[in-house]
């Protein structure tokens, strides 16, 4: 039988997205949306400085939260890192401080001049099928930065420039 705590790689990163993203109702994975239309079909409008920062950085931000007032104002805007991890009860840790890449880690930093809080949200894959998310602020310290590009570094232009000449909406 497999385990999901066994998987490595993006698999279990792309379920403990999907884990946060079921715990808070507002975030949207990057993942399953198309820059160049998630912000048209919104209600709401960012400043355009703001939202070309979360288009540039798109495939370098997990997930993004815009929480509204009553009347529909923007109260804030919330970028999130997700990581997956396993933790063991019987040891009341994790086994290791998530990584970064180095473009990932100067957009978190750098968010905060457009107005953007930006979160360490932490997935732990518990041993009976539980689960827990612990969130943060973002903290260079808190994790590992390398040097190397990310995969989403290396392919991202290639992905939209597809989907934006190909004529699809979001995914």
């Amino acid at each position: 039988m497999l385990n999901v705590r066994d998987f490595g790689g993006s698999y279990k990163g792309l379920i403990g997205e999907c884990l946060f993203k079921f715990s808070h109702k507002y975030a949207v994975l990057t993942q399953l949306a198309n820059p160049a239309t998630y912000f048209d079909k919104r209600p709401y409008t960012l400043p355009e400085t703001t939202k070309r920062f979360l288009i540039d950085n798109w495939t370098r931000i997990d997930a993004i939260e815009v929480l509204l007032d009553a009347s529909m104002n923007i109260r804030e805007v919330n970028i999130y890192e997700v990581k997956t991890q396993n933790y063991d009860r019987e040891k009341a840790f994790s086994y290791m401080r998530p990584s970064v890449s180095f473009n990932v880690d100067a957009v978190f930093r750098a968010a905060a001049r457009y107005g953007i809080n930006a979160h360490l949200a932490k997935v732990f894959l518990l041993n009976d099928w539980s689960f827990d998310i612990t969130i943060s602020p973002y903290n260079s310290t808190d994790v590992f930065v390398c040097e190397r590009p990310s995969y989403n570094d290396r392919n991202a232009s290639k992905k939209w420039a597809r989907v934006s000449e190909s004529g699809r909406g979001s995914r």
